[in-house]
């Protein structure tokens, strides 16, 4: 709410009905990932340790693909760090005369939607996110 209070201002009159945020499993792939990359080296350290006295030409080939793995691990985490980031910078702000959202990820962003403006909705939500109970609501104004 702090957040809230140093970027958005309310018109007279106005209370706000809820502050909501993102939910965390909407980065729930990135976490897998992360962790299925954690596997898959351990996996390999254990199987080249395992062949590290065939020959140099295997031992060379193998620390090669390992440090191939180690750097995708590095991606996945670094993916995983940045949708956390992600997620804590959206904030969405009901009030009883217009929805504010607020982003705060490398740039900031305010966007004040009237209710009177509101065309469309649109609600969205994958296999995922139907198992982890998540998904995307976009309300539409006429200029975009």
């Amino acid at each position: 709410m702090e957040l809230a209070r140093k970027y958005v201002s309310l018109l007279p009159d106005e209370r706000i009905l809820a502050t909501l945020r993102r939910r965390y499993p909407s980065i729930f792939s990135s976490i897998l990932s992360t962790i299925a990359a954690a596997f898959l080296i351990y996996w390999w350290s254990m199987f080249r340790y395992i062949i590290q006295y065939s020959g140099l030409i295997t031992e060379v080939l193998f620390t090669l693909l390992y440090a191939v793995i180690a750097i995708i691990a590095f991606i996945f985490i670094l993916m995983a760090l940045v949708g956390y980031l992600y997620v804590e910078g959206h904030l969405y702000i009901p009030t009883d005369k217009r929805i504010i959202l607020l982003r705060k990820f490398i740039t900031v962003s305010v966007r004040e939607l009237a209710y009177s403006e509101i065309t469309d909705i649109i609600v969205s939500q994958g296999p995922l996110a139907r198992w982890l109970n998540y998904g995307s609501i976009i309300p539409l104004s006429p200029g975009g």
